[in-house]
């Protein structure tokens, strides 16, 4: 006899403890047993009308099961509901999406009448329906009312009748009842109708459940009464006491697996099911409905889809309402971790549900307490004996061994001899607490390329679907050389993907987001715009009862559109082009230039840029790869290290032949001679956009008094400074602020979000002096229409150029739309009809001295040698577009002014980009347990400073300029203050470094989540390459002089106050804030 722990109904009134362990009883003998010892016990509760509960009895259900027991015999020939009194169970399914309390009932009663139930989600297609009920014998089926059903049905009866086996069923129909039938008027104090004992084998199949039917069709998952029953034992090796609370079931379909726990869990352990109020059509759950029941019936416990706590933290309401419940649980999907982590800093306690259909529950159900910064991780409920299997990549798959108190339904493996069910999901263990426990992906989810490497697609997915355009991402590559991924658009984004432009359009759009995945992805994972296939609308994507895409149901469904795909790559990355027998240059030419012809279908001259011929990004893509095919036969190391952007950083055969020669035959190669011929190769750029400038008009006006400027980038922590200050200044008369479209909300709604975030006086944006402008300055006429632009062009007196884009990983051809808009404006303001062309001030950066090896300050003044800049694109593209100023202002009457920042550290809250280096450096404490102490000085200035200090500097006589604080301060002082409210060391910068590199051999956790919980790691390439020493500012950047702005700036001469402890603390409570630092 099964002993159980004695946690639950401990103190009940109204509920008394079924008899668990005597093994003879099934599942509804407990409800008989209940009617006699539990009558008055609530078992449903929901709201009737605004303030009114209307609470269902246990005595009152058990009455209605009996009732649906009659009922439902009654519909079958009466030698079917003979058959299943005299133990031999016929199935009865259902197809439905009825209120929960009918539902409930209508299976109970199933069960109750000797039945097997099975409920069919009504997500599933007829194709599927179709073959579940062939596959389990159905012989009658109860079909919901809804249009939606009786279509769906229609649609699987005609597939049966077309079919010998489905004719062979003699399958039977009934319409499902409705709550009025099943509860009718006086129901709550009628007699009870018993239906006849039944003497119930408890081997025989009581419940079917089935698979999702994420990888093909569904299977069927057959419970016996004995497997069925061993779910009420759940809760009892659980540790909250859930008698008499409140269980909020309003998100809990019945015909899913977590609902269907709820009919052994309220016969096991005297919970209280909150639900919706019985109607007809049924409410369907959304996370305001279902907030606003659990308020109305006073829950303290429920489950819900993690879409659910996604939209509560957003409201505040419902955090504050959920810190008084004991415990929320989710499941079905993955807890973005940036909610997460805020609802339970909040003192929320949410805690992830781990289960199958084929094994039930498996973490302990529920906790007593929360997991604060662990709310990821979970325990293995003690009635499981579970093996844990050790894969190659530091995870574990998860097997449920079977043994006397828990059976797994279904046994597919053997673990020290005994049967067990190998589930197939892959698991984490916690780095330091033993027994804990998360859900990293499944094990056949995981991708193998044709190179050998794996893909786990679950976190990358999870990140494309945080874009507002993406409904559903599902990767794919399996054998092949490279991922892939289908995006199923959100249904106000749905459009017809064979409109090139649409899809182009759609692609763009979604790319930031890709970007951001690439960044987190290894290497051999990243996706290429090319390799993203959109959905039809004609063809739409399968999902699963919980919304979970049907992965290789989609993947089938899609095959021929993914097999163009990879066709077009093939046919372009032609693998019949010999392979040379060494990389020398003459044979690597000619397989570069049987490559590159191939792919552009023209001969391109060995000194041309392929770009100039008309390659694209697809074509540079399977450039690319036919290059690295090639490699990898015989120089496999050099195969690793080509470039992403290979194409785009050597854009000439020639260049391609030099960059593969030299890394074949040499592979540390010539740094020096590298950035030598880098350098030659941006002057280049310089000099080709350079060549001609406009004219300025012949009919000029005198400049209008007040001043008009042109900013861009003003949605950035620096832009919004300078648009506040711009707007409360007296001498300016009208702020064009121009941004690029973006899908994160008008613009409006943008700059609101980036004054708030950064404690700025959101009001100012009601001012009559702003404009905002929507466009492109890398395109004509910068995108918009011509009236609109001829406004600018004739008002404008001053340009703030701020908007530029920020990666260091990019190259220079990223950044290529960033250039070619500098020489645009350049062009605007020369045709203004103004006297003097429009001050035009461009914001450079300090990354235009990244090989800057002298000692002392940095002068400001003209950077003429190209290879101090060579590098990342970023630093790259701001030295070219410094030189395309350069060249205006020595050849045309424009007077531009180049202004070289430096860092930025924080705004008038504190507030600092969380992606930068040094947020990311104070993130990382709380992974290594230290901080970096560097030598130096600091010469770090906050946004408000450099915001005036910009303004100033547009009417300065110098054209190049620095902005830093003139007054620099030590690093210690600052670092130390953080140090020590986070309460770790200080160590040496190699130290620290190393410690950062260790952190990554954590098997145990994802190199996904590793970046995710410490972005540092996302710049250790970054930190191992800083200059170390007194001659440089920390992690290696130059020291800015500043002689000549100090001049110009009376900001940087008196206003800006030297660096302190007191920055560094609103630092750390800004971070808090937005729960970067928790």
């Amino acid at each position: 006899m099964t002993v159980l722990p004695r946690t639950q109904v401990l103190n009940s009134k109204t509920y008394k403890a079924p008899p668990l362990e005597d093994e003879s009883l099934a599942l509804p003998d407990l409800y008989d047993w209940h009617y006699e010892n539990s009558p008055q016990h609530p078992l449903f509760t929901y709201e009737e009308a605004p303030g009114k509960l209307r609470t269902i009895t246990w005595a009152e259900a058990v009455r209605a099961i009996h009732r649906s027991s009659y009922d439902i015999a009654s519909r079958v020939p009466s030698e079917v509901a003979q058959a299943a009194t005299e133990g031999r169970p016929i199935v009865i399914a259902t197809l439905a999406l009825t209120d929960t309390i009918t539902y409930f009932t209508t299976e109970v009663g199933i069960l109750r009448a000797g039945f097997t139930v099975f409920p069919i989600s009504p997500r599933n297609s007829p194709e599927a329906i179709a073959h579940l009920l062939k596959k389990t014998g159905v012989r009658h089926l109860l079909i919901g009312q809804e249009p939606i059903l009786q279509k769906l049905s229609a649609a699987t009866l005609r597939l049966l009748e077309n079919d010998e086996e489905g004719k062979a069923l003699g399958l039977t129909t009934s319409r499902m009842p409705v709550f009025s039938e099943v509860y009718p008027d006086g129901s709550a104090t009628s007699e009870m109708k018993r239906y006849p004992e039944i003497k119930f084998d408890l081997k025989s199949h009581a419940l079917i459940l089935h698979s999702s039917g994420s990888t093909s069709f569904p299977k069927p998952i057959r419970w016996d009464q004995t497997g069925l029953k061993t779910f009420t034992v759940i809760p009892w090796y659980g540790e909250l006491d859930m008698c008499d609370l409140v269980m909020s079931c309003h998100a809990m379909p019945i015909y899913h697996g977590m609902g269907l726990l709820q009919l052994a869990l309220v016969a096991s352990c005297g919970l209280t099911m909150a639900v919706f109020k019985p109607a007809f059509p049924a409410t369907l759950p959304n996370p305001q409905n279902v907030f606003e029941g659990i308020v109305a019936t006073k829950c303290k416990i429920g489950a819900v889809a993690p879409t659910f706590l996604e939209v509560w933290s957003r409201m505040p309401e419902a955090v504050a309402y959920l810190k008084t419940m004991e415990a929320m649980m989710w499941g079905g999907g993955p807890l973005t971790k940036e909610v997460g982590d805020y609802l339970s800093e909040q003192g929320v306690i949410i805690h992830p549900q781990y289960g199958t259909s084929e094994c039930g529950v498996m973490n302990t159900f529920i906790p007593k307490q929360g997991r604060g910064a662990d709310w990821e991780y979970f325990t293995v409920s003690n009635h499981c004996r579970a093996a844990f299997i050790p894969e190659d990549d530091g995870t574990f798959e998860f097997v449920l061994i079977d043994h006397q108190h828990h059976h797994p339904t279904v046994l597919n493996t053997k673990v020290d001899g005994q049967d067990a069910y190998a589930t197939s999901d892959l698991l984490i263990p916690h780095p330091t607490k033993q027994g804990l426990w998360k859900i990293y992906g499944r094990k056949d989810d995981q991708i193998m390329l044709s190179t050998g490497e794996k893909t786990n697609p679950g976190p990358l997915e999870g990140i494309l679907c945080q874009d507002p355009h993406v409904l559903t991402a599902v990767m794919f590559g399996r054998g092949k050389f490279q991922n892939g991924v289908l995006i199923d658009p959100k249904p106000q984004f749905a459009f017809d993907p064979t409109d090139e432009k649409k899809l182009e359009a759609f692609r763009n759009a979604i790319w930031p987001t890709v970007e951001r995945m690439n960044e987190f992805a290894p290497q051999h994972s990243r996706l290429f715009k090319e390799m993203i296939v959109v959905a039809k609308p004609s063809k739409p994507f399968q999902y699963t009862a919980k919304m979970t895409a049907r992965r290789q149901a989609i993947i089938k469904d899609y095959d021929e559109e993914i097999a163009a795909v990879y066709a077009a790559v093939d046919q372009s990355s032609q693998t019949d082009i010999p392979t040379p027998t060494e990389w020398t240059p003459t044979p690597t030419l000619a397989f570069v230039q049987q490559t590159v012809n191939k792919v552009m279908k023209q001969n391109v001259a060995d000194d041309a840029d392929v770009f100039l011929y008309g390659c694209d990004s697809l074509q540079a893509t399977w450039i690319r790869n036919s290059i690295l095919r090639a490699l990898r036969e015989t120089a496999p190391e050099v195969a690793k290290r080509l470039p992403t952007n290979f194409v785009y950083d050597y854009p000439t055969k020639n260049q391609m032949v030099g960059y593969i020669c030299k890394a074949v035959l040499n592979p540390t190669m010539n740094e020096k001679a590298n950035i030598a011929t880098r350098g030659k190769e941006l002057q280049a750029v310089v000099n080709r956009l350079t060549k001609e400038f406009p004219e300025r008009p012949q009919d000029l006006v005198p400049v209008p008094a007040g001043e008009t400027y042109l900013l861009s980038g003003s949605t950035g922590g620096l832009g919004s400074n300078i648009l506040a200050q711009l707007l409360t200044s007296d001498k300016v008369v009208r702020v064009y602020v121009f941004n690029r479209p973006s899908s994160m909300g008008t613009s409006e709604e943008r700059h609101k979000a980036a004054f708030e975030k950064r404690g700025l006086d959101a009001g100012l944006l009601s001012s009559r002096k702003l404009k905002y402008v929507e466009g492109d300055f890398s395109e004509l006429n910068f995108g918009i229409e011509p009236e609109a632009y001829n406004e600018l062009r004739t008002s404008v007196t001053h340009i703030i150029h701020n908007a530029w884009r920020v990666n260091l990983n990019l190259g220079l051809t990223s950044f290529e739309s960033n250039v070619v808009g500098v020489r645009n404006l350049i062009d605007f303001a020369l045709t203004s009809p103004h006297a003097d062309p429009p001050r035009l001030l461009f914001v450079s950066s300090i990354a235009v001295f990244i090989n800057f090896d002298n000692q002392g300050y940095v002068k400001e003044e003209v950077l003429d040698n190209p290879e101090i800049a060579v590098g990342p694109g970023y630093s790259e593209s701001k030295w070219i577009s410094e030189r395309i100023l350069d060249a205006a202002a020595e050849r045309t009457t424009l007077r531009p002014v180049i202004a070289r920042l430096g860092q930025v550290c924080g705004d008038v809250n504190g507030y600092w980009n969380e992606s930068e280096w040094f947020p990311s450096m104070v993130k990382s404490a709380f992974t290594v347990k230290c901080l970096p102490n560097l030598e130096g000085l600091v010469s770090w200035i906050t946004a408000p400073s450099v915001a005036s200090t910009t303004i100033e500097m547009t009417k300065s006589p110098y054209r190049t300029l620095h902005i830093a604080h003139p007054r620099a301060v030590p690093f210690t002082s600052l670092i130390t203050p953080i140090a020590k409210e986070l309460g770790v060391p200080l160590v040496p910068y190699e130290e620290w470094v190393k410690a950062l590199e260790d952190s990554m051999n954590d098997t145990s956790v994802s190199l996904v989540d590793q970046m995710l919980r410490n972005p540092a790691l996302r710049l250790i390439d970054f930190y191992r390459a800083v200059r170390v020493g007194p001659n440089w500012e920390p992690v290696g950047v130059a020291r800015l002089g500043t002689e000549n702005a100090v001049k110009v700036s009376e900001t940087l001469r008196e206003g800006a106050a030297p660096l302190g402890e007191e920055n560094a603390h609103k630092w750390l409570a800004a971070w808090r804030k937005t729960r970067f630092l928790l």
